[in-house]
């Protein structure tokens, strides 16, 4: 960690020459552009000449994998992926800071979406709002009785789409929060029907359910 921090301590010919162990060459604060760690603090305490360094790292909540998409001729919004990147994000701000394996599974949730663009390290899965409604979603699937093979966010229309091992699509928004209403509407269509039985549930309009039989 320290090794990390020196270039950003001593960022200055004064600093330098009093070197990296020296009180005087260490600022009050500290931001690094290193997305790894959540928070950094420096506590100076004067009169023991001692300086306290405190760092939260993120954590894994779950990997994000980017489809880069190769556009076809005359538009933009189709073509065949070429490649695919993925990235840990973390639980509070939605960062991309560590790249992750290509996985699968439901131990983890995984969430793929189709990209024009790569993101790099530091950027955003989403705004602080829509996050908070995505980790809802995620949350909830992991309450009821639906078996999700995949997570896929489509940017376009703001939703999240879970896909069981029967290839039924759930359809969530993250456009306003679905805990209210969605969550409640899903539990009791379940009660009475076999998802199974659906090629997919649409619950991306506020109190209605769209339900299309197989």
């Amino acid at each position: 960690l320290l090794t990390r921090i020196n270039p950003f301590v001593l960022n200055n010919a004064v600093k330098r020459f009093l070197g990296f162990n020296h009180y005087l060459a260490w600022p009050h604060a500290l931001v690094l552009p290193e997305p790894t760690f959540a928070s950094l603090s420096i506590k100076k305490e004067w009169w023991s000449r001692r300086i306290v360094v405190a760092v939260e790292k993120r954590n894994r909540y779950a990997i994000w994998c980017g489809e880069q998409v190769e556009a076809r001729e005359g538009n933009k919004e189709e073509g065949t992926t070429v490649s695919e990147i993925c990235f840990w994000i973390d639980d509070i701000d939605g960062v991309f800071f560590e790249r992750a394996p290509q996985a699968s599974g439901q131990l983890i949730p995984v969430v793929r979406e189709r990209v024009m663009l790569t993101p790099k390290l530091g950027d955003i899965f989403l705004p602080p709002l829509q996050f908070g409604y995505a980790r809802k979603i995620i949350a909830f699937l992991r309450t009821v009785d639906i078996p999700v093979e995949e997570l896929r966010f489509e940017r376009a229309f703001e939703e999240l789409r879970a896909r069981t091992p029967r290839n039924t699509a759930v359809l969530f928004s993250v456009h306003e929060d679905p805990e209210p209403w969605a969550f409640a509407a899903l539990r009791a269509f379940l009660a009475k029907r076999r998802i199974g039985a659906y090629s997919y549930l649409d619950l991306t309009v506020r109190n209605k359910i769209f339900a299309q039989p197989r």
